[in-house]
């Protein structure tokens, strides 16, 4: 204890456990010993988690060991606190802390306003006058997808057997061929079983991929742009020469500066669909908004509706620069900067030499070009002087920054303007594109001598076998490509909505409450320092973000990164690998504790104070996933977010990471984004319409924690849940998150009834809280309208009948939620936070091509879009809306309170319409309370997030406080969820109250 501020050093105790051989004796690989026990690593392109089973037998020794170390942590904090006052760590406002942290930064204390302003819209049809359509706010562009899908297996097989049979053997022995290939689909791991997943996921991005390519045809025709015009044959001109099943191979070898490792073949880049995402200018596949599935008379047919969204190269709220300056600089740093032969630059050089083809030098003379002998001459260059060409080449392209924003420019022009010209003709291109696969795609010598564990399919030696794949596998318009093993068709119709403003704005009095106590933890990096035998920071300052007072917790970088090369034997590396993974936990689990104790005496004072954990962190996520993978930061980043969800059981933690290495412009964006990100999820006073004085909302996700693929029935869960309340008093309204809850879920049973959640309920009610929203949000689920029950098992919520009898006075609100990209067609006006559309009558134009067993099940009652963007206004009109469905088929056999329900979230009747008021207002005002955003140019008004509840299904994993913890070459990988190991903890540090 230092003045007002706890030092917590994890580094001293972490050391001396990872360096004692009692640690290494326990954890080293072995048949009773291992930290991970039992785990075959599964097959390529797979993965396992693990972290919610303990080792048989011993959650005894470990509740016991989890107490000794309370109360050991217990005695240490009692001894450092001794003579001080607990509350002398915490301001007494968050708004305090605001402005020191303001301070401590060089920057101005965040002024929000104190009013957001909600413009009501209708989806309407693109099919009006131009006068009409002139007024549109944004577009959503979609493509409906009707897949031939006869099993792609059998598909496959009735080409392998007309073969067998022209080869000339007997029914008998085809039969017997057919049969050993089907018994591998179940096997797992199998390459089989990859490649049925190829065919469903893969593939079918190659026929998007053609989407793309023919839309941006179609707004080529469109423009006036030469240069425009020019980009588009560029890129189209590079697949077809490079990327298509018979494009041509062409070496890029940089081998005297980045090592034999780092060379590749240009063409094998250009086959991945994904690849196209390094232009700034673009369109993309972005989300699926729905999918059925019918049986027509021959085979089955899949219909998906695909929605699109298109890159215009905004700006990045990280650098604060556009995409494409913000991709310069990281090609820059990683093959010029940073050179290093044990990192992987592959894709960068394929992606340099692909911008250097594809972006004209000028938009209004653009230069012609042999795209296939300027690719030649670059190789040649490349392999010759690999620092010049790189050089030369990143100079050239970073000149033509004007041009990409002329590109982009050009784009959201013809949008705006002939976007249904365009619809139409990409629609003539892209009507229906058949997926062939080549003969070659088999190994016939495999299949003459084939037993159970042969793998009849073509792989590849180095890369992933989707690559070699792709080689055999081609899309294309016409009825028949020789050569071809089997195919099926994908049908595509493109189509447009329009998002309409039906008036203007009504503004609304919202504020954020930064008045209560407020513990700050900061996690900084130390190192040991030799010279003067301490714990020293490792930071090159330590002054930004510091208070003065709160918890200062301590870790090691160097005690948390995985150290292996490709060139480590298994063995070595196994060890490694158990023993990286135990010192993680340990950390986690020694923070986690500590903390915990620091704040069970901090609200035992001050019941309402909140914590934020600032995390300092050298650097962000770093670009080659294995190297991320083995990173300490990326260890400590998913540590803090276990953490956080750990904490946030007893009240409101937020976490927040800013790095600390950066040049001074970029080192100024993080910190600016960091302070205002800081302000997300705080308190909000809002105006709560309708007659409710309580409103509850309990969003929850299950999300797996124990899950093999050769072991489906052996799989476990994590349920998260996050309670947010709304309570009206004399001076308006506050919404605030209650806390969160999670808990180890280990049958399917209870799975489908969750606990958790009628506990949430029944603690509600005792609150007063008589209306309660339900939003299920399921991991790695579909999205709406998808009608498995395996994707979504709470979707239809069979414990609702359960709860019902139970608290009979409770008014329970089943909801899903979905977010959708659009395209917006003007600039937000400053007096613009949202729009919004309130009614199911308003969203039937959005969703009237949905089967109608999609709307029979879920019905669409609240759109809330930001049509805002990402940045600079002027630079990125990207924008979305976040849909939030309600739950038809509930099975509630009490008639009268399923229609209660059903009445007062459509708001159907006066009194039932108040209700339905109340409702729209807390999920409305969820999405301001939860935005990190900062305040625009002089905008008079909020600034709401699209999706508020990022927690539920976080981009990375490490934001799930998930480390990869196992891997091998040519295999796939194993996850270690800390929340799950946490959970464990949890319930011993809380058993009294269990």
């Amino acid at each position: 204890m230092q003045g007002a501020k706890l030092h917590i050093d994890t580094r001293a105790p972490l050391y001396a456990l990872v360096t004692s051989e009692d640690f290494k004796g326990a954890f080293a690989p072995g048949e009773q010993t291992g930290f991970i026990r039992d785990m075959d690593i599964p097959g390529r392109g797979m993965a396992a988690r693990i972290g919610g089973r303990l080792l048989h037998s011993t959650d005894s020794s470990t509740s016991k060991a989890i107490e000794k170390l309370q109360s050991i942590v217990a005695a240490k904090l009692d001894a450092a606190l001794s003579g001080a006052e607990i509350e002398t760590l915490a301001l007494g406002s968050t708004e305090e802390w605001i402005e020191m942290l303001a301070r401590s930064i060089g920057e101005q204390v965040p002024q929000l306003p104190s009013v957001a302003s909600m413009v009501p819209i209708v989806f309407a049809s693109s099919e009006r006058r131009a006068q009409e359509r002139s007024k549109d706010i944004g577009r959503v562009l979609t493509a409906i997808e009707t897949v031939d899908g006869r099993d792609g297996l059998e598909m496959m097989l009735k080409g392998i057997e007309n073969k067998l049979r022209k080869d000339g053997l007997d029914d008998d022995e085809i039969e017997e061929t057919l049969d050993c290939i089907r018994a591998q689909r179940n096997r797992p791991g199998s390459l089989i079983r990859e490649f049925i997943d190829f065919l469903d996921d893969d593939a079918l991005a190659r026929v998007r991929l053609q989407v793309t390519m023919r839309i941006m045809e179609a707004l080529a025709t469109q423009s006036a742009s030469e240069g425009f015009k020019e980009y588009v044959r560029r890129v189209t001109q590079c697949y077809e020469i490079f990327g298509s099943p018979k494009g041509e191979a062409l070496l890029l070898d940089a081998a005297t500066v980045f090592g034999q490792a780092n060379n590749s073949d240009f063409s094998e880049h250009l086959r991945k669909a994904l690849f196209y995402n390094c232009l700034s200018v673009w369109p993309e596949w972005s989300a699926q908004l729905f999918e059925t599935r019918t049986e027509p008379n021959q085979g089955f047919a899949t219909v998906r509706e695909v929605s699109y969204r298109f890159r215009v190269n905004g700006n990045n709220p990280e650098t604060g620069k556009s995409a494409f300056d913000t991709r310069m600089a990281r090609l820059r740093q990683n093959l010029v900067s940073e050179v290093d032969p044990n990192k992987r630059v592959k894709r960068d050089l394929a992606e340099l030499l692909f911008l250097h083809l594809v972006i004209p030098k000028s938009l209004a003379k653009p230069d012609t070009l042999d795209v296939l002998a300027e690719a030649k001459q670059f190789a040649s260059r490349l392999r010759i002087d690999p620092r010049a060409t790189i050089e030369k080449t990143l100079a050239e392209l970073a000149s033509r920054s004007h041009v990409v924003d002329g590109l982009a420019d050009e784009l959201i022009m013809v949008l705006k303007t002939r976007s249904g010209k365009v619809i139409g003709l990409a629609n003539a291109a892209a009507d229906k594109f058949r997926v062939f696969l080549h003969r070659d795609i088999v190994n016939w010598d495999a299949i003459e001598s084939i037993t159970p564990n042969t793998d009849i399919l073509v792989k590849s030696e180095t890369g992933e076998n989707s690559v070699a794949w792709f080689g055999h596998l081609s899309v294309s318009a016409e009825e028949i490509v020789p050569g071809s093993l089997a195919s099926y068709s994908v049908k595509t119709q493109l189509q447009e909505r329009a998002l309409v403003a039906t008036s203007t704005g009504t503004r609304l009095a919202m504020k954020r409450d930064l008045s209560a106590a407020l513990l700050p933890v900061r996690f900084i990096p130390v190192r040991w320092d030799k010279g003067s035998q301490t714990t020293v920071p490792d930071l090159w300052d330590d002054k930004p973000f510091e208070a003065g007072v709160g918890v200062d917790l301590q870790y090691d970088l160097s005690l948390l990164k995985l150290r292996v090369t490709d060139q480590d034997p298994d063995e070595e590396r196994a060890l490694r690998e158990q023993l990286r993974a135990a010192s993680v936990t340990a950390f986690t689990l020694l923070a986690y504790v500590t903390l915990y104790e620091v704040q069970r005496r901090l609200r035992a004072r001050l019941p309402e104070a909140g914590i934020t954990m600032l995390r300092l962190q050298h650097t962000g996520r770093q670009a080659d996933r294995e190297a991320d993978a083995h990173d300490g930061n990326t260890a400590v980043y998913a540590a803090s977010h276990a953490i956080e969800m750990a904490l946030a059981r007893e009240g409101f933690v937020k976490v927040q990471g800013v790095t600390t290495q950066a040049d001074s412009s970029t080192l100024r964006w993080k910190r600016r984004g960091a302070l205002h990100a800081l302000l997300g999820g705080q308190k909000l006073r809002f105006p709560l319409e309708g007659a409710l004085d309580k409103v509850a909302l309990v969003a929850y996700v299950t999300r797996p924690c124990d899950s093999h693929p050769a072991h489906a029935d052996a799989d476990g869960h994590i349920f998260l849940s996050c309670t947010y309340v709304a309570q009206r008093d004399q001076n308006g309204a506050t919404l605030k998150t209650l806390y969160m809850h999670q808990r180890l879920v280990e049958s399917r049973k209870e799975f489908r009834t969750p606990q958790p959640i009628l506990e949430e309920i029944a603690r509600l009610r005792q609150m007063g809280f008589r209306h309660v929203m339900l939003l299920s949000q399921h991991f790695g689920n579909r999205h709406i309208g998808r009608a498995a029950e395996r994707h979504a098992p709470h979707g239809t919520l069979e414990f609702l009948d359960e709860v019902v009898k139970r608290f009979p006075d409770v008014y329970l609100y089943p909801l899903r939620r979905d977010v959708f990209p659009a395209t917006r067609l003007r600039k937000r006006d400053n007096g613009e936070s949202g729009f919004e559309v309130l009614s199911f009558k308003d969203h039937q134009k959005m969703y009237e091509s949905m089967s109608e067993a999609v709307l029979r099940s879920v019905m669409p009652v609240y759109t809330f879009a930001t049509l805002a963007v990402v940045g600079d206004e002027d630079s990125r009109p990207q924008s979305g809306f976040c849909t939030y469905f309600f739950d038809v088929e509930q099975r509630i056999t009490d008639v009268e309170m399923r229609e209660t329900v059903r009445q007062n979230i459509l708001g159907i009747g006066n009194e039932a319409a108040e209700v339905r008021k109340s409702l729209i207002s807390v999920l409305r005002a969820v999405h301001f309370m939860e935005s990190e955003k900062a305040p625009t140019k002089a905008s008079p008004v909020l600034m709401p997030v699209l999706d508020p509840y990022g927690w539920a299904n976080p981009v990375k994993r490490s934001a799930a406080g998930e480390i990869e913890v196992m891997t091998r070459r040519r295999a796939g990988s194993v996850f270690l969820s800390l929340p799950a190991v946490l959970a464990h903890v949890t319930k011993v540090l809380h058993k009294e109250s269990e």
